[in-house]
């Protein structure tokens, strides 16, 4: 089990949040998720009920948190503010009658491309903070990404149902308490502050920030200072080796798939090229590590 904290974390208006009536126009270009905050993934049915529109966070156990990750299912969009912004209502699938309000705010981010709002029936995963809007608790989108991969879809709600079972059962106060009774789990590397003990591990949040992963779980933390989907690809790239290196399809196919980000990939790897990290080998679709 990797680095989950059980302190509550509320990082208050920072990224530009503060005013409730904030618009894209309004928004800096360099919203994100502060680095270091802690993304908690959570399924739209415990959205539901554990949270409280007043304190504009979701509750598991002794643990609350205000940044989330989701993945679930358009079930309606609506662009508003003459199309500054879009309202998603999503679910955990087709079939659930739970849902929750997304808030997007177009071009909020440098990375945010986003031309049309996803359909109804469109998988989509979400990063954002819970705001009360109009009395009503929503998540207001860092990002919104289409999920094309089925098995990412049901991997996350394994994720976020064992984030659910962690916090609520206060685990991490269970292994300082009996660290003997965890020997040979995987949790018997866990310290006194819920962190992983083993050499060079990071601090980071094991659930990752929407399209970003944790990349010191992946080793990618050493990849020439890149980050994202860029060190992903390299690290890729630099761990098969090789005259030919391996083609653009095989890349996709081996980064994580919670790094990677179809609308950005080719400008990620246009960006690795001109730096000079990565070239192409026998075609113009098959590249290698320097």
């Amino acid at each position: 089990m990797s680095a989950w904290r059980n302190d509550s974390y509320d990082i208050g208006t920072a990224g530009g949040w503060n005013d409730v009536s904030y618009s894209a126009t309004e928004a800096s270009s360099e919203i994100s998720p502060p680095d270091g905050k802690f993304v908690v993934p959570v399924l739209i049915t415990y959205l539901n009920r554990n949270t409280d529109p007043n304190e504009e966070k979701v509750v598991f156990g002794k643990n609350s948190f205000t940044i989330v990750r989701v993945i679930g299912v358009v079930r309606s969009a609506e662009e508003r503010e003459g199309g500054q912004s879009v309202e998603y209502k999503i679910a955990d699938d087709s079939s659930s009658d739970e849902q929750f309000t997304v808030i997007h705010y177009r071009g909020v981010t440098s990375s945010d491309t986003t031309v049309e709002s996803f359909v109804e029936g469109t998988a989509v995963a979400v990063v954002g903070k819970l705001r009360t809007f109009d009395e009503r608790l929503t998540i207001v989108a860092y990002d919104v990404r289409e999920v094309e991969d089925k098995e990412e879809h049901e991997a996350f709600r394994l994720e976020a149902e064992l984030a659910r079972l962690y916090y609520t059962k206060d685990i991490i106060e269970k292994v300082r308490a009996n660290p003997a009774h965890f020997e040979n789990t995987i949790l018997c590397g866990i310290r006194g502050d819920g962190n992983p003990q083993q050499s060079g591990a990071s601090s980071a949040s094991p659930w990752g920030q929407g399209s970003q992963a944790t990349f010191q779980k992946n080793g990618l933390e050493n990849a020439k200072g890149l980050d994202g989907q860029r060190a992903a690809v390299y690290k890729y790239l630099n761990d098969v080796g090789g005259a030919d290196g391996a083609s653009l399809d095989d890349i996709k196919r081996n980064i994580p798939r919670n790094v990677y980000n179809q609308k950005t990939f080719a400008a990620d790897l246009e960006s690795l090229l001109s730096e000079g990290h990565i070239y192409s080998t026998i075609d113009d679709e098959h590249f290698a590590a320097n």
